[in-house]
C-alpha cells in the first residue's frame, strides 16, 4: 500500500507506517506542499492508495467520491506538536518577567487558549529559510508567516519585526 500523508500529519507517522510494511510519503517530500486539496487529490489519484490528513471538512469540501485514492480523515485532539505549550507557555513567563501580567490572568488566559482549534500545517525548513533571510527572522517566525500566507489566515503576533513582514508579504494580522 502507498499511502500519501498530508502536511497536517506529524512526520513520524511516516516511520511507523513504514515498520508495518505500508509505504507513506508526505506531500512536502513529494513536493506538493501548498497546494489546494482539490489539487492534492487530483494529483494522488491513480499515484497513491489513500490520502491520510486530519482535514475534517474535506469529504464535504471535493467529490472524493468519483475518485480511486481513498481519503482517511484521523479525528484527533492534535497532531502531537508538543512543543506548542511549552511556546504558550514561555510567552507568558516572559509577560511575569516584565511585570506585565500576573498568575490568575495567565492562568484565565491558558483557559482560553485551550479552546482555540488548532490545525498544524507543514513548512519545510527551506521555505522558511527563504522567508527567514528576505525578512530578516528567525526561522520559527518565518514558518508562521509561511503557514499564514499558504492559508491565506490571518497572523497574529505582538513581535514587532514578524508584524512587519508580514505587512511586506500581504499577510493580514490580527489585532490584539
Amino acid at each position: 500500500m502507498n499511502v500519501l500523508l498530508d502536511e497536517n500529519i506529524p512526520r513520524k507517522l511516516q516511520w511507523r507506517l513504514k515498520e508495518r510494511g505500508i509505504e507513506g510519503v508526505t506531500v512536502p517530500d513529494r513536493g506538493w506542499a501548498g497546494v489546494t486539496n482539490g489539487e492534492l487529490l487530483s494529483r494522488a489519484d491513480g499515484e497513491f492508495d489513500a490520502l491520510l490528513t486530519m482535514d475534517q471538512g474535506i469529504e464535504y469540501q471535493q467529490n472524493i467520491q468519483s475518485r480511486a485514492l481513498g481519503v482517511v480523515t484521523i479525528v484527533a485532539p492534535d497532531n502531537e506538536y508538543e512543543t506548542l505549550h511549552w511556546e504558550v507557555g514561555n510567552a507568558f513567563s516572559a509577560m511575569f518577567k516584565r511585570d506585565r501580567l500576573g498568575v490568575d490572568t495567565a492562568v484565565e488566559a491558558l483557559r482560553r487558549y485551550e479552546e482555540v482549534p488548532i490545525q498544524w500545517v507543514e513548512v519545510t525548513l527551506a521555505d522558511a529559510f527563504r522567508v527567514s533571510d528576505r525578512h530578516d527572522l528567525y526561522a520559527y517566525d518565518a514558518y508562521m508567516l509561511v503557514a499564514a500566507r499558504r492559508h491565506q489566515a490571518p497572523l497574529l503576533t505582538l513581535d514587532g519585526g514578524l508584524k512587519e513582514a508580514a505587512r511586506e508579504s500581504d499577510v493580514d494580522l490580527l489585532g490584539v
